[in-house]
C-alpha cells in the first residue's frame, strides 16, 4: 500500500488544508471574468459607452474616422474595455515612537465657621471631634505614563495589466485588474484597483501605482504555504462545534476522492480514495499519535469490516494517519451508502461520519466509479 506524502499531510486537521474540497482536489483558479466583478467598487460611474460614438469607417476620401483616438493612433488607454499596464514598485518605510506622562495633584477644604449662630450645636449632632471651621478636606492624586513604537518596512516590484471599467464625468477612468498564478499547490494572487488621470498614461502605455488614485492593491496567495502559516482554524471552538460532511470529486486522471470533514475549515477526519483500476478503496483517517492499534473499522448498521492499517506518523508529533484498503463491494459500504451511518474507528479514535441527505448519493457515485474501475 503507497500513500504520497503530500496525501498523508493532506488530511492532518492542523493546518494542511482550508476546505474539505482543496483537501481533495486542491486550489482552484478564479474563473476568468469581467473586471468589474473582481474589485467591485462603490463610486458613482457613467459609463464611455453612455456618452461616447463608437468609431466608423473612414470616408473614400479621408484618411480620417469619426471617432478615431488620434490621426497617429494614439494607443493610450481612454475607452471602457481598454487595457493599460499598472506598475507596482512599492518601497516604503516607517517608523514611529511615542510616549505620554501625565501626573496630577488635587486638593480641596470646606468649613462652616459661621451658619447663623448653630456651628457649636453641630458637635452635639455630628460625631465628638467635630470642627465647623474644618468640615471637609479631600485630595487626590493620579498618574499616567505610556509609550509605544512602530517600525514597518514593505517591498513590492510587481506590473499586472488592468481594464479600464468606467469613465467619470471629468474624464478620469476606473481601473481594474487581476492575476493569478498557480504552481503546484499554490495560486498567488495580485489585484489592482483604483482611479486615474488619462494625462498620466504614459506614451507606452504604463502607469505608476503612486499615480492612482483610490488605489486598492492586493497581494496573497491561497493553497498549502498559505494555510501552514494561518492559525488552524481547527483551535477555534466555535468552528469545532460545526456540522461535519461528506464532499466528492472525480477526476479521470486521479479518480474518485470521497473526504469527511468540517467544511471551510482545516478539519478533515476521513478520506476514502477509489484506486484506479483495482476496484479498491483506500480508507485514511486521522488519529491521535499515541495510540499503538495498526487496524480500521467500518461500521454501518449491523455491518462491520475490520481492516489491517499502516501508521503513519505526522510532523505535528501528536497526530498519526490511518490508512487501510478494501474491496469497493464491502457490506459494511453498500450498508453505508443505503443508510448514511458509518462509524471509522481507529488509533483509538471513532469518527461517526454520517452522510445525511444528498451526501448519500455522493457515496453511492463514489463506490459505483470505484467498481467500474476495476
Amino acid at each position: 500500500m503507497r500513500l504520497p506524502l503530500l496525501a498523508a499531510l493532506a488530511l492532518l486537521p492542523l493546518g494542511a488544508c482550508s476546505t474539505v474540497h482543496e483537501a481533495v482536489a486542491g486550489p482552484d483558479l478564479t474563473p476568468v471574468r469581467y473586471p468589474a466583478a473582481l474589485v467591485p467598487q462603490q463610486q458613482p460611474v457613467i459609463l464611455a459607452s453612455a456618452n461616447q460614438p463608437m468609431a466608423t469607417p473612414a470616408s473614400a476620401n479621408s484618411l480620417w474616422r469619426t471617432g478615431a483616438r488620434a490621426f497617429f493612433i494614439d494607443q493610450r488607454a481612454n475607452r471602457v474595455g481598454d487595457i493599460l499596464t499598472v506598475q507596482i514598485e512599492i518601497d516604503d518605510r516607517a517608523q514611529t515612537s511615542n510616549s505620554t506622562s501625565s501626573s496630577r495633584t488635587s486638593g480641596a477644604s470646606a468649613g462652616v465657621p459661621n451658619f447663623l449662630g448653630l456651628e457649636s450645636s453641630l458637635g452635639r449632632v455630628l460625631p465628638g471631634g467635630f470642627d465647623p471651621a474644618n468640615a471637609i478636606s479631600t485630595n487626590s492624586a493620579s498618574n499616567n505614563a505610556g509609550s509605544g513604537s512602530v517600525s514597518r518596512a514593505e517591498k513590492i516590484s510587481l506590473t499586472i495589466a488592468a481594464v479600464v471599467t468606467a469613465v467619470l464625468p471629468n474624464g478620469n477612468m476606473m481601473i481594474q485588474g487581476t492575476q493569478e498564478v498557480r504552481t503546484n499547490a499554490e495560486v498567488r494572487q495580485l489585484s489592482v484597483a483604483g482611479i486615474v488621470r488619462p494625462e498620466d498614461i504614459s506614451s507606452a502605455n504604463t502607469i505608476r501605482h503612486t499615480q492612482i488614485a483610490e488605489a486598492r492593491i492586493s497581494y496573497g496567495g491561497r493553497g498549502d504555504i498559505s494555510r501552514v502559516q494561518k492559525t488552524p482554524a481547527g483551535h477555534e471552538a466555535p468552528q469545532n462545534a460545526q456540522p461535519m460532511s461528506w464532499s466528492l470529486n472525480h477526476t479521470e486522471s486521479e479518480g474518485a476522492k470521497l473526504a469527511y470533514g468540517v467544511p471551510q475549515t482545516d478539519q478533515v477526519l476521513v478520506m476514502m480514495t477509489c484506486q484506479m483500476n483495482s476496484g479498491q478503496v483506500e480508507v485514511l483517517m486521522t488519529a491521535p499519535q499515541d495510540g499503538a492499534q495498526g487496524r480500521i473499522g467500518l461500521a454501518s448498521r449491523g455491518e462491520r469490516l475490520d481492516l489491517a492499517a499502516d501508521v503513519a506518523p505526522s510532523p505535528m508529533g501528536d497526530v498519526a494517519v490511518v490508512m487501510a484498503q478494501t474491496d469497493a463491494g464491502q457490506a459494511a459500504l453498500d450498508r453505508f451508502a443505503r443508510s448514511g451511518d458509518l462509524t471509522v474507528s481507529g488509533q483509538g479514535r471513532a469518527v461517526k461520519a454520517a452522510a445525511r441527505g444528498d451526501e448519500r448519493q455522493k457515496v453511492a457515485d463514489f463506490l459505483v466509479a470505484c467498481r467500474r474501475s476495476a
